[in-house]
C-alpha cells in the first residue's frame, strides 16, 4: 500500500467513526474552544502582517476537507471566486460544494501536484495536513507546491501538531492513573509565529501540540523551517490549556 492509499483509508476510517467525528462538534466545548483560540489567533496575525482586508486576496486552502476554513474566509471578507480548495477525498469536496458557493474553485486531487499557475495566490493555508503524511518525500512535495503557488510576498497560514515534551507526556500518565475519567484530553497549545519581512514571503504558523488520538506524525518547528526555506519568522506562543472530558 502506498502513501497516498494509506492516507486515503485513514481518512475514511475516521469519516465513519461517530465517536471521533463528535470529538469536533460545535457542542464540545474543547473543540469549540479551539476554533475561537484558531480564528482568534489567525485574524490578529494576519492583521499584523497588514492583511486586513481579504476581498481581493487570492487564498489556497491545501486539505480542505469539507470547505470549513473556506466558509470562514468568506466570513472573514473574501469573494468566493478568488478561494480554492483542495483535497485528496473526494466525499469531502462533494460536501464542500453543496455548502459553499457555485464561484469557490474545489478540486478532489492530491496535493502534490496543483493545478494552479505559479505564484497566483496571496494566501496558503494548510491545516492539520502535514502530520497525516508520514512519507517525507511527500510533505516536501507538497510543501514545494504550496511555496510554487505563492506569491513572492504572500503568506503561508500552517496549523499542525507539535511533539510533546516528555515531562507533558508524564504528566498525562500520572493524571491517568489517578483520575478515574476514561480519557483526558488536553487542548492543543498554540504556538503561533507571526512572520514579516517586506518583500519576502510570510509563514503565519499555529502549532498545536499532538494529542494522544491517533498515530500521526508531529512535525517540529526544525521540519516546518526546512519545508519553507524561503519564509521568513517571528515566533509568538500561547499558554497551554488543560481540560478532562468524559
Amino acid at each position: 500500500m502506498d502513501e497516498i492509499e494509506r492516507i486515503r483509508l485513514a481518512y475514511e476510517k475516521r469519516d465513519a467513526d461517530l465517536a471521533y467525528r463528535a470529538r469536533y462538534t460545535y457542542t464540545n466545548p474543547l473543540n469549540l474552544f479551539s476554533i475561537q483560540q484558531h480564528e482568534r489567533a489567525l485574524l490578529l496575525a494576519l492583521a499584523e502582517l497588514g492583511i486586513t482586508e481579504l476581498r481581493d486576496q487570492r487564498v489556497l486552502d491545501v486539505g480542505c476537507g469539507t470547505g470549513a476554513g473556506l466558509r470562514n474566509f468568506l466570513r472573514y471578507g473574501a469573494r468566493p471566486e478568488n478561494l480554492t480548495g483542495v483535497d485528496l477525498m473526494p466525499h469531502r469536496i462533494e460536501q464542500a460544494r453543496r455548502d459553499l458557493p457555485t464561484e469557490v474553485q474545489l478540486i478532489a486531487q492530491d496535493a502534490q501536484s496543483l493545478p494552479l499557475r505559479d505564484q497566483s495566490c496571496d494566501v496558503v493555508c494548510q491545516f492539520v495536513v502535514f502530520s497525516s503524511i508520514l512519507d517525507s518525500d511527500i510533505r516536501r512535495r507538497v510543501a514545494a507546491e504550496m511555496l510554487r503557488c505563492l506569491k513572492p510576498t504572500g503568506t503561508i497560514v500552517w496549523w499542525d501538531m507539535l511533539p510533546i515534551p516528555s515531562p507533558i507526556r508524564a504528566y498525562h500518565r500520572i493524571i491517568a492513573r489517578l483520575r478515574s475519567v476514561r480519557r483526558i484530553t488536553r487542548h492543543p497549545d498554540l504556538l503561533w509565529r507571526k512572520l514579516r519581512n517586506r518583500g519576502q514571503r510570510s509563514l503565519v504558523t499555529a502549532v498545536a501540540k499532538k494529542p494522544d488520538l491517533m498515530a500521526l506524525h508531529a512535525i517540529s518547528i526544525a521540519e516546518v523551517e526546512e519545508l519553507f526555506p524561503d519564509c521568513v519568522y517571528q515566533h509568538h506562543s500561547m499558554l497551554p490549556w488543560l481540560g478532562l472530558t468524559e
